[in-house]
């Protein structure tokens, strides 16, 4: 992210001339015509004169003269009295406090240049202030002094959240070096200036789609980082400028706070018949902002084998590939209260179980043998309900006492039939 300008100080060395001629006012005061007033001098109506402190020309005839370059930032003075300059080169002197860099970088465009504060997003690597003396535009001592010499950028941490209840333990974190980049530790030597490190970067969840990274939890303000995808890689591109990043208020000290924010992928629910096909299809999107946001698995309503009940469905999902999985919650009932669909296509198969004892169940209505009858397990019809014979079958009672029906073996329950 940092521009270097490595050409300037290049240009500032190479520039460095030998001092220029320092006429002396007696040379100036003895010449009679303005022709005459040689370059360190300047022409009045009273006669010719010695250029002051700090001021020059650079040739005969002139009638003023100009002021020397000099440090434009900063507290600086005239190094000494001289006067007389015939160019640019009056020297001065100048102290840098220790957190300033020595700015040269606007020499080429008119001579801006001097102590500059790093900033605060910036540690200094100095401790003390130090001077700087040169002539003109020239200085060659403070070339040691640039920014990038004496300005580090300051590492915060980036505390990346959720943002949403169905990701559990999913934050992320990484670190940010002011005006370098980002990296996945605060030790780093490479920082990237354009994307967060791969671990800072979520994959697509469940029916929610990674968008990026907002300053705020509702994901309406300064989106800093978007997604990205490369060879099916998700990437998190820093997008916005880094004052925006930096000037957001710290969650604890030196901790930026960004919220993961998603889109709301809408899964298909397929219920299934036993014999394949589908009894029922259910649309979802899943919602943080539901009051209730778990998706309601669906009473069993398709086709169920005689002698048989619903017991649970077994969930199945397709992932991106098209391959069939087995969802992470494999049984589900209509009971779960928890359920998030894998994927935006998820088959429920239904697994049925037998009629209970003393039932007989069809088209999935459980019904209750007749008085004085039972079943076994898996009853289709009351034709399947039965007494039982013996001192541990059907008892029978009425006034006069109870008995059971004598042998062995058990009487089919037969219903009139008109």
């Amino acid at each position: 992210m940092r521009k270097i300008l490595f050409l300037i100080p290049l240009l500032v060395i190479c520039a460095i001339p030998t001092h220029s001629y320092a006429i002396t006012e007696a040379e100036c005061s003895t010449k009679e015509t303005q022709e005459e007033c040689p370059a360190g001098c300047y022409w009045d109506r009273t006669g010719c004169k010695v250029c002051g402190v700090g001021e020059y020309t650079t040739k005969a005839g002139q009638t003023e003269c100009t002021q020397c370059s000099h440090p434009t930032k900063g507290s600086w003075e005239w190094a000494d009295e001289s006067t007389g300059h015939t160019a640019n080169d009056c020297p001065w002197t100048t102290t840098c406090e220790y957190n300033e860099y020595w700015d040269i970088s606007g020499i080429i465009n008119g001579s801006n240049f001097g102590c500059e504060p790093c900033g605060e997003h910036y540690n200094s690597t100095q401790t003390n202030s130090y001077p700087i003396s040169g002539a003109g535009i020239i200085s060659t001592d403070g070339l040691q002094y640039l920014k990038d010499a004496v300005c580090v950028g300051k590492v915060y941490k980036l505390d990346l959240q959720r943002n949403t209840w169905f990701l559990p333990n999913q934050h992320k974190q990484a670190y940010v070096k002011f005006d370098e980049g980002f990296a996945a530790n605060a030790n780093s030597g490479d920082w990237d200036e354009n994307y967060l490190p791969q671990s800072a970067v979520p994959g697509d969840r469940p029916i929610k789609s990674f968008k990026g990274y907002n300053s705020n939890k509702d994901c309406n303000d300064i989106m800093f980082f978007t997604r990205e995808e490369s060879n099916g890689t998700i990437k998190a591109k820093f997008n916005q400028n880094w004052n925006r990043l930096f000037n957001l208020k710290d969650s604890e000290e030196n901790t930026k706070q960004l919220f993961m924010c998603w889109e709301n992928l809408e899964a298909t629910i397929n219920y299934l018949n036993p014999s394949g096909g589908t009894w029922k299809q259910d649309k979802y999107t899943m919602d943080d902002d539901k009051p209730d946001s778990y998706y309601k698995i669906l009473q069993y309503g398709g086709s169920v084998p005689d002698g048989g009940m619903f017991s649970h469905y077994t969930c199945t999902y397709i992932d991106a590939a098209g391959t069939e999985k087995t969802c992470t919650k494999s049984t589900v009932t209509p009971e779960t209260t928890d359920f998030v669909p894998d994927g935006t296509t998820v088959n429920l198969k239904p697994n049925f179980g037998d009629c209970p004892d003393g039932y007989w169940c069809k088209s999935g209505s459980k019904n209750p043998c007749p008085a004085g009858t039972t079943s076994a397990g898996g009853a289709a019809s009351e034709e399947n309900c039965y007494m039982v014979r013996g001192n541990n079958g059907t008892r029978f009672c009425d006034s006069n006492g109870c008995f059971f029906l004598p042998g062995s073996g058990n009487i089919s329950f037969a219903p009139d039939t008109p």
